[in-house]
């Protein structure tokens, strides 16, 4: 159940927080609910190792933490929190915080009676990923192993965990997943968690077939292509698979916004910067998912590009030439403008930026491939503050707002654009201080 809790509640989690991470780091594989670790970061470090273990047969194990918070056992928790060198006044807030609560359900007008919560942490609340973070440390330990012929490593994000083992064949690697599997799910009934089965997949990077894998009770079949955190890889370790969902997701977007501009354009409420805004904060961001992995394809980039256009097409309802017309009067740019500049920010800027993982042999073959002399991460935003740009505002007759313009630009200089309806053009007065 997701609680809707006080606002007030969450302000003070909030400042605990703060405290909670000042004692404790947690480990390097472990992202999501932390700052300035994101699932780019956790596929980062999973894609390197795939890199850094390219010719030897390499395979995945995905899973997924069963029940999530509502496993959190308090008693256990207070426990790990100690031993970790949490100050006893903050173990005990938490306890007083994490037990003891109370909800109460509204339908239809009728509410509930109360019902006292007693199971797990609160989900809504921004201190419980943190706090599960912690109870599931030794579940997702890093078990990093790198020797002859041999290399494994576990990675998180939140309740999402893989494991990565390489080989130099097949069967040694399936029972190198297997087993640290197997030492995953101990720690994980150790503390009343298991790994949901409908959750879990497993692939082997190789042209092959890799069979069946023999995980606990249930034989998986091999898929192929695995999603990690909303990306997609096949078999070949291509990321051709991601970029056609993700194209098809924004296919979606594209139809809801021309959705919405037919339905509003006619009454006043959706103009063509509204559309702009639409493709730039939802239909972009959807299509670009991942591009930091996919950037070097030309051919996907182009298929990019070629949705892009479309998608303008669709949106303003008018030819291409024409719609970059209007994009290039809402907002100073033009469409390959806006793909270069957000291709090239999430491309390059993110990648140099990525810092986690330095300890591991495997760290920064990626992003060598990425390394261009000539780009600089200041340099990576275009000039344009669009954020300044003029506003414009328009008049019915020069007479009617010449003077209002004269007093807004006494008070000081400001950068506004003012347009007169009856075509009439500014004197030399107001042209001289404008």
């Amino acid at each position: 159940m997701i609680h809707l809790l006080l606002v007030m509640a969450k302000v003070v989690e909030r400042i605990i927080l703060r405290k909670m991470t000042k004692y404790v780091e947690l480990e390097d594989i472990q992202y999501g609910s932390r700052k300035n670790r994101s699932t780019h970061d956790a596929f980062k470090q999973m894609s390197e190792f795939i890199e850094y273990s390219k010719g030897m047969k390499v395979g995945m194990v995905t899973m997924d933490v069963e029940g999530g918070f509502d496993k959190v056992g308090i008693d256990c928790l207070s426990t790990v929190l100690a031993q970790r060198g949490y100050p006893e006044d903050l173990v005990r807030w938490m306890r007083r915080s994490a037990c003891g609560r109370s909800t109460r359900l509204r339908f239809n007008g009728r509410t509930s009676k109360t019902y006292y919560i007693n199971k797990g942490v609160p989900q809504g609340s921004p201190l419980s990923p943190f706090l599960f973070g912690v109870y599931v440390a030794d579940v997702f330990k890093p078990r990093i192993q790198t020797r002859l012929n041999f290399r494994r490593m576990v990675s998180s994000y939140v309740d999402d965990g893989g494991i990565l083992v390489a080989t130099p064949d097949i069967e040694s690697t399936k029972e190198g997943l297997v087993e640290c599997w197997e030492d995953c799910n101990k720690v994980a009934k150790s503390r009343g968690m298991g790994f949901s089965s409908n959750k879990m997949d497993w692939i082997g990077f190789s042209e092959e077939s890799w069979g069946t894998l023999r995980v606990g009770e249930e034989d998986l079949k091999e898929v192929k292509e695995i999603r990690i955190l909303g990306y997609r890889m096949d078999k070949k370790r291509s990321m051709g698979v991601h970029m056609e969902y993700w194209l098809d997701r924004g296919i979606g977007v594209k139809r809801r916004i021309a959705a919405l501009g037919r339905r509003f354009r006619s009454h006043g409420g959706l103009g063509a910067r509204e559309c702009v805004r639409l493709v730039q904060g939802v239909y972009m961001p959807t299509v670009y998912y991942g591009l930091e992995f996919v950037g070097k394809n030309k051919k996907l980039i182009k298929e990019i590009q070629t949705n892009l256009n479309d998608t303008l097409r669709s949106t303003f309802r008018s030819p291409l030439k024409y719609a970059n017309k209007i994009l290039m009067a809402e907002t100073g740019t033009v469409p390959t403008q806006i793909e270069g500049r957000y291709r090239e920010r999430k491309s390059y800027g993110r990648h140099l930026k990525y810092k986690y993982g330095g300890n591991l042999l495997w760290f920064g073959c990626i992003a060598e491939k990425w390394k261009d002399d000539r780009l600089k991460e200041e340099m990576q935003w275009s000039n344009k503050n669009l954020l300044k740009r003029p506003k414009v505002r328009i008049a019915h007759t020069k007479e009617a707002a010449i003077k209002e313009h004269t007093e807004r630009w006494e008070e000081g200089p400001g950068q506004e654009v003012w347009v007169y309806s009856d075509g009439s053009k500014r004197n030399s007065e107001v042209e001289r201080r404008g």
